[in-house]
């Protein structure tokens, strides 16, 4: 069986705030060389932000903030850098 790659967008409010600022970023999880690369070569003014075992990219598309992880395969490692990412970004939505 041959399985499709879905999109879920999650839009995240943190901590019971109900009002999101304007510039909170996008939080793009990618766990393959393929999904990942081609969204870094997107960003414009990258910068790289080491945290724990992940590497976050942050920068602009189209004057959107947006940070992009590449999460490795696995849900464990999806979980783990969603969670480092909502810790340190703030972002309003996230993309898996």
């Amino acid at each position: 069986m041959k399985f499709k790659p879905i999109l879920l967008l999650i839009p995240f409010l943190p901590c019971g705030c109900n009002v999101v600022q304007e510039k909170d970023p996008i939080l793009i999880i990618g766990p393959m060389d393929s999904e990942h690369s081609t969204i870094y070569e997107a960003l414009q003014n990258k910068q790289d932000v080491n945290i724990g075992n992940y590497c976050f990219s942050k920068g602009y598309i189209d004057n959107y903030p947006i940070v992009l992880v590449k999460s490795m395969i696995g849900m464990v490692n999806a979980a783990s850098s969603t969670t480092i990412g909502i810790e340190h970004f703030h972002p309003r939505t996230i993309i898996v």
